[in-house]
């Protein structure tokens, strides 16, 4: 995934899924455990913080894929492989 601890994530919810008790389009921050998972926090502070947000199944479809866009000038790099 290529994220930092403290990165800030937009969530944007896939044509049919949605992950639970997060909003699509909303900042979250990253918390990475290793280069394949990572948690999100409400704020940067949490994140640093490791307070991670508790997140639920996906709702309204079958795939559960999501996109998340990287705040301009933050690691873009990640972005533009997408």
């Amino acid at each position: 995934h290529g994220l930092k601890t403290g990165d800030r994530i937009n969530y944007l919810k896939g044509a049919d899924a949605n992950i639970g008790n997060i909003t699509s389009t909303m900042d979250y921050f990253a918390i990475v455990y290793d280069k394949d998972t990572f948690s999100i926090a409400d704020t940067r502070n949490l994140a640093l913080n490791g307070a991670a947000r508790n997140i639920g199944p996906s709702t309204g479809g079958d795939t559960g894929i999501f996109t998340l866009q990287l705040e301009k000038n933050q690691r873009t790099d990640l972005a533009e492989r997408n």
